[in-house]
């Protein structure tokens, strides 16, 4: 499973080099179709909380890469492309969120947009 993962992870990365002519956003929106499939699955079975928090300012490549770091997505590039071609990258707010490796990237997606209220402990 690990040895697909790093060829579909290596054929992404080659398909958007071979598509520099295109647009970036023209290059997401490929790499978005060709991964349609792995968007309503989850990064791991596992519902434990993980605190996750965006400054100001982020763009969301770095959101997207720190997401995967903190094991909540397994596909910085397929969050980007998600985001992006949908028209949600502008959407995500700074703040404080209380996300889990069981949601799918339209659910964190959709959780980044409503940042925890100041105040607000997460226990």
């Amino acid at each position: 499973m690990k040895i697909l993962s790093h060829l579909l992870t290596l054929a992404a990365l080659l398909l958007v080099a071979g598509l520099t002519a295109c647009s970036g956003d023209a290059a997401l929106s490929v790499y978005l179709e060709a991964n349609s499939s792995r968007l309503n699955q989850s990064a791991a079975s596992e519902s434990r909380p993980v605190e996750f928090a965006i400054e100001a300012g982020t763009p969301a490549r770095q959101i997207a890469e720190d997401l995967e770091q903190a094991g909540v997505i397994d596909d910085a590039l397929l969050f980007e492309a998600y985001v992006r071609v949908n028209g949600l990258a502008s959407k995500l707010e700074a703040g404080q969120f209380l996300l889990s490796p069981n949601m799918t990237i339209p659910e964190i997606a959709e959780a980044l947009q409503n940042a925890l209220a100041p105040g607000i402990g997460v226990t």
